[in-house]
């Protein structure tokens, strides 16, 4: 892992790729699961916020 691949991931420039989940692994511990998981959470709260700025009123469909 090299320090510009990681610096843009920790500062939000790049996400964790599964190739790159499996070298954190390597070099940092935690299975490489463990970073996609962190990666999807991230991921999920950006969605969630990005949501919330654009207001968008949605109904619920019952099916």
């Amino acid at each position: 892992v090299t320090r510009s691949a990681l610096s843009n991931v920790l500062n939000g420039k790049a996400a964790i790729s599964p190739i790159m989940a499996i070298r954190l692994e390597k070099v940092f511990g935690g299975s490489a699961s463990f970073w996609i998981r962190m990666q999807s959470a991230y991921d999920l709260r950006e969605a969630e916020k990005a949501f919330r700025e654009t207001s968008l009123q949605l109904e619920r469909y019952d099916f």
